[in-house]
């Protein structure tokens, strides 16, 4: 709770994919919570998504 009380939830990345991050980050928990994928398989599908936006 701590964490949470000292973050900052306004932020966004400030690249031009950044709503397309956001998604994919969405998407990987998402997988993890309805247990179609696990929390590591999830966020690396995202992590590969991720980079493909980035380097566009």
């Amino acid at each position: 709770m701590a964490s949470i009380n000292q973050g900052n939830p306004q932020y966004l990345p400030t690249v031009t994919a950044a709503n397309e991050i956001i998604n994919n980050a969405g998407i990987a928990v998402s997988k993890a919570l309805a247990g179609t994928a696990s929390a590591k398989d999830a966020l690396a599908e995202a992590n590969t998504a991720n980079d493909a936006a980035l380097a566009r």
